[in-house]
């Protein structure tokens, strides 16, 4: 499987679904592959605005350690 273009998307789904309940502070994280065939395969969940900051944060963090070099004893 060769994929032209990856995208990551996050959508507001209050935004997406305007008017029907249920949506209100939730949010669909989704990736987009966009295959060189034509084929576009997509996977994602939703997930609400408190836990969509703490893995944000957390995939910070993880990039974070990942960037600044541990200093050697």
């Amino acid at each position: 499987m060769m994929a032209d273009k990856v995208e990551i998307t996050v959508t507001d789904l209050a935004k997406k679904h305007p008017g029907k309940s249920g949506y209100e502070g939730m949010y669909s994280v989704a990736k987009h592959i966009y295959q060189d065939d034509g084929e576009i395969v997509h996977d994602g969940f939703a997930i609400d605005k408190d836990n969509l900051l703490i893995l944000s944060a957390k995939i910070m963090a993880i990039l974070i350690d990942e960037i600044i070099p541990k200093k050697s004893k």
